[in-house]
């Protein structure tokens, strides 16, 4: 009881008595201007400051009044991310470094208004849980405030003790400082080009090589972190499916043995780079299960739910399970948290679902209406929407075959945008090879047998070429071999029904 009646008599003496903070509770009825306007902006009637101007004070004119009003909601709405509600189920460690910042910031209130022992209390607490959880840069924040408030109270053994421990907590951080920088310089390598980024393999090398040393040398779970990624990336981009597949039952035996720290170690990290591997390398029985099993454990809010179920349903249209990848992206559609993913991610979830449609007519997925339309508007380039446009125009050639010459070798020019003249290196053998199995329809007129006598060739070459690292662009969303016979088939049942 005496914490707690010195906490209100804190409160009641140094902080304000209207809170800062907008009632996200109240209904339009309000009269207060502030209210108004986030109402107006969250229900989408001021989309502009003209708009909102002109509904509050009745002018369009964004004056003085107007802007000090919106400089005062802003501040109340920054207030706000003071209470941003970190979940561990589903935001992992976040929640646990949200918790030490915010007894870090309660004591260092406490300690600038001269409220030293509800100080230290919260500061012994923050510097323990920093250290469990090693976030060591918060750590380190807390005992420099310890070691100022040992000063003030005069404790020179506690003083000498902390004094040296914060020597070796510096010595940590400055090897995990070396370890970020390293880390990130090659992260914005593999940020670059593919054709640079290929050139970038040996510097990765190398800085998983030092990165190892340096766990070698300390421990720490902020080095470990930085050095799987780096290694998971490396293995995923250069096509090392295998070592890639090791990586994970090698953490996974780690984490299993408590060699990791598991408060912060975030396990969906093997799950999904298994998935992935298991996808890449054509392991889909595996895979499949492998995703149902992760399925049934992740929380559907993470943004990781969206990447497995992407891998998930990929292969699932590559084994050909079609009602499964029919169940999964009605399932992916109807999470309320689609509605957050990012404009690139819903456009290739768009694509699926016309690819899905395309192989099975299932009216559950699109109106047939919406994919003529979709067929009909070929995309312009776009180096950001490469891969999700060179798929949406191979769809585009498959689908209008029974169409005129002109339409498809239209189709066909703007392909060659991307494959040939501006993006070559981003794409993969294989969609080069199907790109140019395809322009073999419009140069041979649709005939068959012509198409299939002078295309032995490049059909060979695409069951020879495997699947590649994961840095280049392209989507394959059903195997080209397949949709190769498929185009066959079509052209072969218009021969028919020309006759």
């Amino acid at each position: 009881m005496e914490d707690i009646s010195e906490l209100i008599r804190i409160v009641n003496t140094f902080t304000r008595r209207n809170l800062p903070l907008v009632d996200l509770k109240v209904g339009p009825e309000t009269e207060n201007k502030e209210l108004r306007l986030f109402l107006g902006i969250k229900n989408g009637a001021y989309t502009t400051d003209s708009e909102a101007s002109e509904g509050i004070y009745s002018t369009k004119e964004v004056d003085f009044k107007y802007r000090m009003l919106k400089s005062r909601l802003n501040r109340k709405l920054l207030n706000h991310l003071f209470f941003v509600d970190f979940d561990p189920g589903r935001d992992g460690s976040k929640a646990y470094r949200q918790e030490c910042m915010d007894l870090l910031h309660f004591s260092k209130m406490l300690k600038m208004l001269g409220e030293l022992d509800p100080a230290q209390k919260l500061l012994n607490k923050s510097i323990e849980l920093s250290k469990l959880y090693e976030f060591n840069d918060l750590a380190l924040a807390g005992m420099k405030e310890m070691r100022d408030l040992y000063s003030e109270t005069y404790r020179p053994k506690l003083f000498v003790s902390l004094k040296e421990e914060i020597e070796q907590q510096k010595q940590l951080i400055e090897l995990e400082e070396e370890a970020d920088k390293v880390y990130y310089e090659v992260k914005l390598l593999l940020n670059r080009s593919v054709n640079n980024r290929k050139k970038s393999y040996e510097q990765v090398e190398k800085a998983i090589e030092l990165l190892t040393k340096q766990y070698n040398q300390v421990p720490s779970f902020n080095i470990y972190e930085k050095l799987i990624k780096l290694k998971t990336w490396y293995y995923l981009i250069s096509g090392k499916f295998n070592e890639s597949l090791e990586l994970m039952a090698t953490i996974e035996k780690d984490y299993q043995d408590g060699k990791i720290n598991k408060d912060r170690f975030d396990e969906d990290f093997i799950s999904l780079n298994r998935i992935k591997a298991l996808l890449k390398s054509g392991r889909l029985e595996d895979g499949l299960t492998a995703a149902a099993e992760y399925k049934e454990r992740i929380n559907p809010e993470r943004k990781h739910w969206f990447q497995m179920m992407d891998d998930y349903f990929l292969m699932a249209m590559h084994a050909k399970k079609y009602e499964l990848a029919t169940d999964l992206i009605v399932e992916v559609f109807g999470n309320k948290t689609a509605v957050f993913l990012d404009q690139l991610d819903k456009e290739k979830w768009e694509l699926y679902k016309s690819y899905l449609f395309y192989i099975t007519g299932n009216r559950r997925l699109v109106k047939r209406s919406s994919f003529s339309e979709f067929l009909n508007e070929i995309p312009t380039f776009d180096k950001e929407r490469a891969g999700i446009n060179v798929a949406t125009m191979i769809l585009q050639v498959l689908a209008n075959l029974d169409g005129d010459l002109i339409s498809l070798h239209r189709i066909l020019h703007e392909l060659d945008e991307y494959l040939v003249r501006h993006l070559n290196n981003a794409f993969s053998r294989r969609t080069k090879t199907f790109c140019k199995l395809l322009y073999k329809i419009v140069v041979h007129n649709k005939d068959q047998e012509t198409i299939l006598a002078k295309s032995k060739y490049l059909v060979d070459k695409l069951m020879e070429a495997r699947p590649q690292g994961t840095e280049l662009v392209d989507i394959e969303i059903i195997p080209y071999e397949e949709l190769w016979d498929i185009a066959l088939q079509r052209l072969n049942m218009l021969k028919y029904q020309a006759l």
